[in-house]
């Protein structure tokens, strides 16, 4: 990472000492995971897609869904415009979660309970955390490990939604009478003849464990040579009537029959077809027998997706008036130098600090008074410590380099200077914030604010 002469120059580090009563400092061995078990309020959850997003808030955010969110996420999965594990990591990614502030102990226990539906085994809890601890990797790639987990595939299966992995569900689900007439009415009225058992199996199966959909699974049907031979040989009102049938499980209504009639009216056999098959595998009608009967229309994209950090605009207040500052927060940049801070610390045997919301509202504000004055008084004039009225706040620690920082660099030079090093490293410590900020413009591409109480 090229962070330059100028980024190594700019890191500044202040210590305020105050009379306080002696902090009690945390243990640093790792008892049974389960004693740190972030416990939620488990509630009867719906059934299907409904009962997935609903689970989701209530484990991550440990609060009941809100109407307008559980709509707008169920509608992401019915519409097959996101898959369960990308929405899993929205949620970890969000404003919300990461207001909560959860600790690397208290993650680890909701992950858990969110992909394993379990409360963490010792062996495997020590593992996870110290992939964080000891092995240089983020809060995300420890995410990552869960989601690509059978036991994820298991929960998604359980709750009917695309789960968005590679790894296939090692628990079996019945077939719904839904999926088994749907197959049956393909080979009936596609191809004019009863399904062979394998076929029925092959095909149910598929739309069952959600690896293809209702619209690749009918288009397999309609492709075929089998079908291209037969439809040559109906009349258009037979063409349409067989898609209505297939689709929507109905026979047209007269002003349907004959809409569709002109659309095929001299068309070719495949250009007939696609006319067809592309208008009803994207109606409404069918769209809504599928969900009735728990079937996938649209199959996501399977690529990882995360929430980006959202543009903000923040005016900084200095003793000449006020300025704008636009960009973002790199929330999970600021959560892993926590995590290597508190690393550090159990490596020198000192307690670890715990996320504070509020220091989280100081640095937050900080960062964005470093980039119009790189220094631990603020532009204003008054202390850092003034930031959050709140909370009130001891020791801080800035960096700022060119291009994007990595934890690893920002704490390993901190580690390196002496002032930095001995706020992060104070026994007397117990709360940590931080935040980085990335501005539009400025004079460095990073800016990193860590605050201790």
């Amino acid at each position: 990472m090229n962070i330059g002469k100028k980024a190594i120059s700019a890191f500044l580090s202040l210590i305020i000492v105050f009379s306080f009563c002696p902090a009690v400092l945390a243990s640093t061995t790792n008892p049974d995971p389960g004693d740190n078990l972030v416990l939620f309020e488990m509630r009867a959850y719906p059934s299907g897609v409904e009962g997935f997003i609903a689970r989701l808030y209530d484990l991550v955010m440990g609060r009941q869904y809100d109407q307008e969110g559980l709509n707008y996420w169920v509608s992401q999965l019915d519409e097959g415009n996101m898959n369960a594990s990308n929405i899993a990591r929205y949620f970890f990614s969000c404003e919300e979660y990461y207001g909560i502030g959860y600790t690397l102990d208290e993650y680890l226990n909701v992950l858990y309970k969110v992909f394993f539906d379990r409360k963490p085994d010792t062996d495997g809890y020590n593992y996870w955390k110290s992939l964080v601890l000891d092995q240089g990797k983020t809060r995300r790639d420890v995410l990552e490990g869960f989601i690509n987990s059978k036991e994820w595939a298991n929960i998604c299966l359980k709750y009917g939604v695309v789960s968005g992995t590679s790894v296939a569900p090692s628990d079996t689900k019945a077939r719904s009478q839904g999926v088994v007439n749907f197959v049956s009415n393909l080979y009936s009225v596609v191809l004019g003849r009863e399904a062979d058992q394998a076929g029925l199996d092959f095909w149910c199966d598929n739309l069952t464990y959600m690896r293809d959909t209702a619209k690749t699974c009918a288009k397999g049907f309609y492709d075929s040579p089998e079908f291209s031979k037969l439809y040559s040989g109906m009349n258009d009102e037979a063409r349409v009537k067989a898609f209505y049938k297939v689709f929507l499980g109905r026979d047209p209504e007269g002003e349907g029959l004959q809409f569709w009639m002109n659309e095929i009216k001299g068309k070719s056999t495949k250009d007939g077809i696609n006319i067809l098959y592309n208008g009803f595998a994207d109606s409404k009608e069918f769209k809504d027998i599928c969900k009735s009967n728990g079937i996938v229309v649209n199959m996501p994209s399977s690529a990882p997706a995360y929430k980006a950090d959202p543009k903000v605009t923040i005016s900084v207040a200095t003793s000449s008036g006020t300025q704008s500052i636009t960009g973002y927060y790199d929330r999970e940049l600021a959560i892993a130098i926590m995590d290597k801070t508190n690393a550090y610390r159990s490596s020198l045997g000192v307690g670890q600090v715990k996320v504070n919301a509020e220091i989280i509202k100081a640095t937050d504000i900080r960062c964005a008074e470093t980039v119009v004055s790189f220094a631990h008084t603020r532009p204003n004039g008054s202390s850092f410590s003034t930031a959050n009225p709140n909370y009130k706040t001891y020791s801080e620690n800035l960096a700022a380099g060119t291009g994007k920082l990595d934890a690893d660099t920002v704490v390993n030079l901190w580690k390196n200077s002496t002032n930095h090093n001995k706020n992060m490293i104070n026994s007397q410590w117990t709360n940590i914030g931080v935040s980085v900020f990335i501005p539009d413009s400025g004079s460095y591409g990073t800016y990193i604010v860590e605050q201790f109480s």
